[in-house]
Protein backbone atom coordinates (compact mmCIF):
# COMPACT_ATOMS: atom_id res chain seq x y z
CA UNK A 1 0.00 0.00 0.00
CA UNK A 2 1.53 3.51 -0.68
CA UNK A 3 1.55 5.08 2.37
CA UNK A 4 1.63 9.02 0.64
CA UNK A 5 -1.98 8.00 -0.29
CA UNK A 6 -4.66 10.34 0.61
CA UNK A 7 -7.75 10.56 0.59
CA UNK A 8 -11.01 13.19 1.61
CA UNK A 9 -11.58 13.15 4.96
CA UNK A 10 -15.05 11.12 5.20
CA UNK A 11 -17.95 11.90 7.28
CA UNK A 12 -18.88 9.63 9.87
CA UNK A 13 -15.06 7.97 10.22
CA UNK A 14 -15.13 5.54 13.12
CA UNK A 15 -13.18 7.24 16.18
CA UNK A 16 -11.75 4.77 18.46
CA UNK A 17 -10.33 5.18 21.90
CA UNK A 18 -7.67 2.77 22.93
CA UNK A 19 -4.35 2.55 24.39
CA UNK A 20 -1.60 4.95 24.00
CA UNK A 21 0.51 4.09 20.95
CA UNK A 22 2.97 5.82 18.19
CA UNK A 23 1.02 8.34 16.46
CA UNK A 24 1.29 11.13 13.58
CA UNK A 25 -0.99 14.16 14.48
CA UNK A 26 -3.77 15.54 12.36
CA UNK A 27 -5.20 18.86 12.55
CA UNK A 28 -8.58 18.87 13.48
CA UNK A 29 -9.10 21.11 10.02
CA UNK A 30 -7.53 19.02 8.27
CA UNK A 31 -9.02 18.04 4.66
CA UNK A 32 -7.40 15.29 3.93
CA UNK A 33 -5.61 11.91 6.04
CA UNK A 34 -3.75 9.44 5.04
CA UNK A 35 -5.31 6.49 3.47
CA UNK A 36 -6.14 3.20 5.92
CA UNK A 37 -6.93 0.62 4.98
CA UNK A 38 -10.55 -1.04 6.01
CA UNK A 39 -8.65 -4.39 7.41
CA UNK A 40 -6.71 -2.25 9.84
CA UNK A 41 -7.76 -3.26 13.17
CA UNK A 42 -9.26 -0.56 15.78
CA UNK A 43 -6.43 -0.29 17.52
CA UNK A 44 -5.08 1.32 14.04
CA UNK A 45 -7.57 3.51 13.19
CA UNK A 46 -7.70 7.46 13.59
CA UNK A 47 -8.14 8.48 17.58
CA UNK A 48 -9.65 11.38 19.49
CA UNK A 49 -7.61 12.87 21.44
CA UNK A 50 -8.23 15.34 24.48
CA UNK A 51 -5.96 17.74 25.92
CA UNK A 52 -6.40 19.96 28.99
CA UNK A 53 -5.81 23.02 30.02
CA UNK A 54 -5.67 25.94 32.58
CA UNK A 55 -3.93 29.16 31.99
CA UNK A 56 -4.68 33.13 33.28
CA UNK A 57 -4.42 35.61 30.97
CA UNK A 58 -3.94 39.00 31.92
CA UNK A 59 -6.27 40.73 29.63
CA UNK A 60 -4.41 44.38 29.67
CA UNK A 61 -1.32 42.14 28.02
CA UNK A 62 -2.38 42.65 24.42
CA UNK A 63 -0.15 38.99 23.75
CA UNK A 64 -2.08 37.05 26.29
CA UNK A 65 -5.55 38.86 24.71
CA UNK A 66 -5.05 37.52 21.31
CA UNK A 67 -4.15 33.96 23.16
CA UNK A 68 -7.26 34.19 25.08
CA UNK A 69 -9.15 35.29 22.42
CA UNK A 70 -7.85 32.43 20.26
CA UNK A 71 -9.11 29.63 22.53
CA UNK A 72 -12.70 31.33 22.84
CA UNK A 73 -12.62 31.04 18.48
CA UNK A 74 -11.25 27.43 19.44
CA UNK A 75 -13.90 26.86 21.58
CA UNK A 76 -16.81 28.88 19.80
CA UNK A 77 -15.52 26.18 16.47
CA UNK A 78 -16.03 23.39 18.15
CA UNK A 79 -12.49 22.29 18.55
CA UNK A 80 -12.41 22.55 22.83
CA UNK A 81 -14.73 22.76 25.20
CA UNK A 82 -14.70 25.08 28.09
CA UNK A 83 -14.82 23.76 31.57
CA UNK A 84 -14.18 27.43 33.83
CA UNK A 85 -14.42 30.56 32.89
CA UNK A 86 -13.51 33.41 35.17
CA UNK A 87 -12.84 37.14 34.80
CA UNK A 88 -11.78 38.88 38.11
CA UNK A 89 -10.47 42.64 38.46
CA UNK A 90 -7.10 42.52 40.55
CA UNK A 91 -7.37 46.32 42.64
CA UNK A 92 -3.68 46.06 43.29
CA UNK A 93 -2.80 46.37 39.88
CA UNK A 94 -6.02 47.93 38.50
CA UNK A 95 -5.81 44.90 35.90
CA UNK A 96 -8.47 42.30 34.55
CA UNK A 97 -7.54 38.72 34.61
CA UNK A 98 -9.08 35.66 33.58
CA UNK A 99 -9.26 32.09 34.31
CA UNK A 100 -9.84 29.56 31.55
CA UNK A 101 -9.68 26.01 31.49
CA UNK A 102 -10.30 23.84 28.51
CA UNK A 103 -9.96 20.97 26.91
CA UNK A 104 -8.96 20.63 23.40
CA UNK A 105 -9.33 18.04 20.65
CA UNK A 106 -7.37 16.43 17.95
CA UNK A 107 -7.45 13.55 15.66
CA UNK A 108 -3.71 10.88 15.97
CA UNK A 109 -3.61 8.25 13.25
CA UNK A 110 -0.86 5.64 14.07
CA UNK A 111 2.09 5.25 12.55
CA UNK A 112 2.71 2.63 10.18
CA UNK A 113 4.06 -0.80 11.83
CA UNK A 114 7.61 -1.77 9.95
Amino acid sequence: MNQSAHVPLPLGIPIVRSRPRPVVEVPANATEIPLIDDKTPDAGKIQEVMTAHVRVFDLSNEEDLKQYVAVWQEITNGQAQPSEQRTEFVPSTGKFVALLRWSSLSYKVPLAQR
